[in-house]
């Protein structure tokens, strides 16, 4: 992800001094959701190859989601104006980032317990989904009756509830994401102060 971020962080500035903040961020939201999406259904065989696009594709857009959000936000503020609202912003942008990972610990330490909780019920009703999302093949499973069995088992229990509670992290942020795409869609034009050196029609875009 760091990788893709160094690489096209540069086109994104180059970007961003020649195409509206609003159409910027649609796309760096828009292709931000599709990566995290992508991660949202991961298995405990996932390896390397699986992990490796939505990384780039994070990594290739994350700088269209802050650049030309910042310009959105701040550009187009008389300068007098700008040291307030540059406070405020970061304000909102550290709180969004505290209730963001109070949002993945709750469904972790929450969901994971109960996904736990429904492969085990499936081992004895649906063995073959519950092979599948533990990765493991069907003859491994242990008899749900066996309770020793299931001791021993415990651990590829848990890492697959943990995995399916991740996935469900990843599709909950983007979610998140596509609802900030809409609402940027929604809002109207910008609207540019009197005097301000940035055209009307750049920031209509």
């Amino acid at each position: 992800t760091g990788i893709a971020q160094l690489i096209t962080a540069p086109i994104a500035i180059w970007l961003d001094r020649r195409y509206g903040a609003r159409l910027l961020t649609v796309i760096g939201f828009l292709m931000f959701a599709i990566g995290l999406a992508m991660s949202g259904f991961e298995t405990p065989a996932l390896d390397y190859d699986e992990m490796f696009w939505p990384q780039i594709v994070r990594g290739s857009f994350v700088a269209l989601c802050i650049l030309p959000a910042t310009r959105f936000a701040l550009g187009l503020l008389p300068l007098s104006r700008v040291s307030d609202a540059s406070g405020l912003y970061n304000l909102s942008r550290n709180l969004g980032g505290a209730i963001g990972i109070a949002l993945i610990d709750t469904i972790l330490f929450t969901r994971g317990p109960e996904f736990a909780s429904r492969l085990t019920e499936l081992m004895g009703t649906a063995p073959e989904e519950a092979a599948r999302l533990m990765a493991v093949p069907m003859e491994d499973l242990p008899d749900p009756d066996d309770a020793m069995g299931l001791v021993g088992f415990m651990d590829v229990i848990q890492e697959a509830s943990l995995t399916m509670a991740i996935n469900e992290a990843w599709l909950m942020l983007s979610g998140i994401t596509f609802l900030a795409l809409a609402l940027l869609l929604v809002m109207g034009p910008i609207r540019v102060p009197e005097g301000h050196p940035i055209l009307n029609a750049r920031a209509k875009m």
